[in-house]
């Protein structure tokens, strides 16, 4: 008798996926990296659906590559720092107990930053404006965030950034707060994790058209 292996293709299917991004936003070797020490993580055993893989020096990581021989590790080292000082942070770094910088792949973040830019997109056709995928970047940047700040760092009217703050509020993926409510005063914040479920069925639908 024979049996399918989800967990293993579940796990390749989110290290394609991962290093996709990855690679989307800063080139195909920085994905690649990217690649080799998720597949690294899970041969030891490490699901790759958690927060971040197993942390790594950079000689350990070196190793994952072909044509060690011809690798730069200062190159490596640079290009991991970059990776952990970037918006997507696909790599996390740890201190370890030898003063030994280790670096992982920041799973989660990467995830983060996947899912935003998957809702922008879905922002952007559903509304055919990218006024609202301004004003969605701002509202998530800013944490909580009034009319009057949106209007001031998206460059809108009030009249716009109202109407703009309506239609997400009602597409569910933004949370209207009430500062003062006998004043009418209102914030503003995004809330991804109420979203989620609403972006992934239309996922479904939109790959089963």
């Amino acid at each position: 008798m024979f049996r399918v292996n989800l967990k293993m293709i579940i796990n390749q299917l989110r290290i394609e996926s991962f290093g996709g991004a990855v690679s989307d936003r800063l080139g195909t070797i920085a994905g690649d990296l990217v690649k080799r020490m998720m597949r690294n993580s899970v041969l030891h055993g490490k699901s790759a659906s958690l927060g971040q893989t197993e942390p790594l020096s950079v000689q350990q990581i070196i190793s994952l590559l072909n044509q060690t021989s011809n690798i730069d590790q200062n190159k490596i080292r640079q290009m991991l720092e970059d990776m952990s000082n970037d918006q997507l942070k696909p790599i996390k770094k740890h201190k370890s107990s030898s003063e030994e910088m280790k670096y992982s792949v920041n799973l989660a973040s990467i995830l983060y930053f996947s899912q935003s830019k998957m809702i922008e997109s879905l922002l952007e056709t559903k509304f055919n404006s990218k006024s609202h995928v301004r004003v969605y970047r701002a509202t998530q940047a800013l944490g909580v965030v009034s009319e009057k700040q949106l209007e001031e760092t998206c460059l809108l009217s009030v009249k716009v950034v109202r109407k703009i703050l309506l239609d997400l509020t009602v597409e569910g993926i933004v949370e209207q707060l009430e500062i003062n409510l006998n004043k009418g005063v209102y914030a503003y914040s995004v809330k991804l994790s109420g979203y989620l479920p609403i972006l992934r069925e239309r996922i479904l639908k939109v790959s089963l058209i």
